[in-house]
């Protein structure tokens, strides 16, 4: 019921690594890490969507821990930022087979011991970011900008910025190998442009054609996934008001950056779950939900029938981005 879309395409790559047969050799868009896990698994003998799913459920759990401590670091509940993060129709994408949960995972974390000052843990843990999801390169952005803003102007060590460096040689390496089977040094640039249509547009561009798919992307229906990646664009604008409202630079240039990216691409796509891997985001949301007691019932009344919903589409195998 699970075992859909990006599942089987890691499922893929654990089978018979880069690069495959048919749609499959494009498989190169996806990164190593949670193909590896459920490599592991098949050499268990357990089939690569159960593996994932119990990736997910494992790593999910030492995310919201690292949430909640985020959370609390800003004045917000950590139980209640947790709930809302594991309510929200979002959580579909941190249960199944995907790679949000495992990311999550590793940038929070990363996060946290970032503001602490452990900065060889921070990039450590970034890496291990990078090496799942493209997003680790934003997060590192925003990491670099942590140190930036965290230290007094003269007393900034450039030696601990050395361990955020381990992302970029992971991503380098990474893009080496596909480079070895591939003979393209883009190759994770190249694969989004011919298989998924993506390019480089301005922000004007990428929301008008975004607009325009909502009537034409199934000629005669309205499109609510399009609606959805709109108001996903408009909720990351909302939250990062909110962040720079309370200050907090670093988590503000890790959303912005990750903004861009997906604002600058041909069309809005998969916006609504990078919101789950966007921690400060909730916790912001947590905040509020910790200031304003009679949100948090307004939220779980209005967020938990709309999870049911996507849970339902989403097993049925319906794309809900």
């Amino acid at each position: 019921m699970w075992d859909h879309f990006e599942s089987r395409w890691y499922a893929d790559i654990a089978r018979g690594g880069y690069v495959g047969e048919g749609v499959y050799q494009y498989n190169t868009a996806y990164f190593p890490a949670t193909a590896l896990v459920m490599r592991l698994g098949l050499l268990l003998g357990f089939a690569p969507a159960a593996t994932g799913m119990a990736l997910s459920l494992v790593a999910g759990g030492f995310a919201a821990v690292a949430l909640g401590r985020l959370a609390a670091s800003i004045g917000a509940s950590p139980v209640w930022t947790v709930l809302a993060w594991v309510s929200a129709p979002t959580v579909v994408f941190l249960t199944a087979p995907w790679s949000e949960a495992l990311f999550s995972a590793f940038a929070f974390w990363a996060w946290w011991f970032a503001k602490q000052g452990r900065w060889w843990w921070a990039g450590l843990l970034a890496a291990g970011a990078a090496f799942t999801r493209i997003n680790g390169l934003f997060l590192t952005v925003g990491l670099v900008a942590m140190w930036w803003f965290g230290q007094q102007r003269g007393t900034r060590n450039p030696r601990s910025l050395i361990p955020l460096a381990l992302p970029f040689v992971v991503l380098a390496g990474h893009a080496t190998y596909l480079w070895s089977i591939t003979g393209r040094w883009n190759e994770w640039r190249a694969v989004q442009s011919e298989f998924w249509g993506r390019q480089l547009v301005d922000p004007v561009t990428a929301f008008v054609n975004s607009w325009n798919l909502i009537f034409e992307f199934v000629p005669g229906t309205i499109s609510s996934r399009f609606i959805a990646e709109i108001a996903a664009v408009l909720i990351i604008l909302i939250g990062i008001a909110l962040l720079l409202r309370q200050r907090l630079w670093a988590e503000t240039i890790y959303v912005f950056v990750t903004l861009a990216a997906l604002a600058t691409s041909t069309y809005y796509y998969s916006v609504p779950r990078t919101l789950t891997i966007l921690f400060p985001l909730w916790m912001i949301l947590g905040l509020l939900l910790t200031r304003y007691i009679w949100l948090r019932w307004v939220y779980l009344v209005a967020t938990i029938p709309f999870t049911a919903v996507v849970t339902v589409l989403f097993v049925d195998g319906q794309w809900i981005s």
